[in-house]
Parts: structure tokens; sequence; C-alpha cells
């Protein structure tokens, strides 16, 4: 029994997915970015409970892929079409949006198979992306930020994020194998400044943590590297 309870965490995570989707159908964005929040978390405790048990199995990690995608990949694609409708009368431009689905799906399937990214990831992993996303509906219920939500700006979010998950760029992951200030010092930075950030802004701090975290990644990577002789 005790096999299946990491599958049941990810089964929830599935659900929010869906959920979220029938918010977005619904008009009711805000909920439907909190979903993504909830299989987030579900998605966190699915893994943890697999160390935990020692249960890891070869469907658990396919099931999580296929949960990921939905939640993190085809939701954050509603999201964005359902903002780029009310942003443009161009009936083609909306569809554009999938192109987070799209490279979600690629993101998920390369890192199955990528024996590189035990350590730290190459690329951004989709529930950044999905995180990044979930604030648009925040910004969007503030009256100085209803203009800033336009068509531009949400293309522009979805290829940035899309290139970015399936790009070669590193990102460190908090993996610690003991914690070390020297070693560590960036993720610990970017980690009270993300706190930092969320206390003050809430969602809205998203899209601003994920900038940080890129910025951070690149100067722990410059960290590692070994001087040109």
């Amino acid at each position: 029994m005790k096999k299946h309870v990491p599958n049941i965490f990810t089964l929830g995570n599935l659900f929010c997915g869906a959920i979220g989707i029938v918010f977005v159908f619904q008009d009711n964005l805000i909920w439907g970015a909190m979903m993504i929040w909830a299989g987030a978390v579900l998605d966190f405790f699915d893994g943890f409970m697999a160390r935990i048990l020692n249960v890891k199995t070869l469907i658990g990690k396919e099931l999580d892929s296929l949960a990921d995608m939905v939640t993190f990949g085809l939701l954050p694609s509603f999201i964005i079409f359902y903002y780029l409708k009310l942003s443009t009368s161009n009936v083609y431009i909306p569809f554009l949006a999938f192109l987070i689905a799209i490279f979600s799906a690629l993101r998920l399937a390369k890192f199955n198979v990528d024996e590189r990214q035990t350590t730290s990831f190459l690329g951004l992993a989709t529930p950044a992306s999905a995180f990044f996303v979930s604030a648009i509906p925040f910004y969007y219920e503030l009256p100085n930020f209803t203009s800033f939500v336009n068509v531009y700006i949400l293309l522009a979010i979805t290829v940035f994020l899309s290139y970015l998950m399936i790009s070669e760029i590193s990102l460190f992951s908090f993996k610690f194998s003991g914690i070390k200030w020297q070693q560590d010092k960036w993720k610990i930075i970017f980690a009270l400044l993300s706190l930092v950030l969320f206390a003050s802004f809430q969602a809205l701090s998203f899209p601003l943590i994920i900038l940080s975290y890129l910025i951070f990644s690149k100067l722990d990577n410059k960290k590692n590297e070994k001087p040109v002789e």
C-alpha cells in the first residue's frame, strides 16, 4: 500500500490542474492561479513521501510528469489564452498561449532522459514557469496595471518562458549537501530575498522571484567557473 502513497499526492496535483482549468472557463482566474500553487504543494509532497518511504518507482516518475503537464503546462496556457482573448480582436493570436503547453511537454520529456540534471537544472522547471504565469490574474486586478497586461506583454511572457524551459541555462536547485556559506551563499541570499519579496507583495512577487532566480543562478555559476590560466 505504501508504494501508492506518493502517487496519491501526484494525482492530487493532476486534480488541481484540471479544476484550475475549470475555474478559468468560469472566468475565475484568481482561483485558477491558486490551483497552480495547490498543485505545487502536492508536487513537493509526492517526491518528499517517495523519499521518506523509499518507494520510488518508474510509474511514479511518469505519472509525475503527466500531472505536471496539466497543472504547470496546460493550466498556465489557458490563463494566458484567457487574457490574450481580452487583449486582442485577432482570433488567432490567443492560441499562441499554448506554446507554454508545448514547451512544457518538451521540458518534461527532456528532464526525464537528461542525466545531467541530478543536482541542478538545465532550463527553467515547469512549476517555476507556472508560478510566473499565476501572478498575471493578480496584476490584472490592479487598476494601474490593467493596461500593462496587454497583448505584447503577454506574448513576450509566453515566448520568454517557452525559451527558458528548453534552454541550456544552468539553474541551481535546493538540494543541499550540508549548508556552507561560501558554497551556498547565492542560494541563501536568493531564498532570503524571495521571502522578503513574497512577504511584501504576495502573488505579485512571483515574476520578480523567478527573475531573481535567473540572476542568482548566473552568479552561482560564475562562482563555480575555473579561472582561465
